[in-house]
């Protein structure tokens, strides 16, 4: 059974996650102490840019299953070498 769920909220929350950690960049001066704040900079900085990257490539993905279902392939042959297009350009 696969799951039907709207990524919408992922890919907006994570936008500001990731644009909000890079205003901070600009806005911050960073000092040596304390240390802590750069691992969480550096955390958000990298959930944001995992999940939008996620979620991109996964709705490539998606739109171009969907395009060779309804256009068709004829053989496995095709269809194996058609999702191998896609992940070689998804990554």
């Amino acid at each position: 059974m696969a799951l039907n769920k709207n990524h919408s909220l992922d890919f907006v929350s994570a936008f500001f996650v990731h644009g909000g950690t890079q205003i901070a960049l600009l806005l911050w001066q960073p000092q040596q102490e304390p240390v802590y704040i750069f691992y969480i900079v550096a955390g958000l900085w990298g959930i944001g840019d995992a999940v939008i990257q996620t979620q991109i490539n996964g709705k490539h993905t998606h739109t171009y299953i969907y395009i060779y279902i309804y256009i068709g392939g004829t053989s496995d042959h095709h269809r194996l070498n058609f999702l191998f297009l896609i992940h070689m350009f998804s990554i």
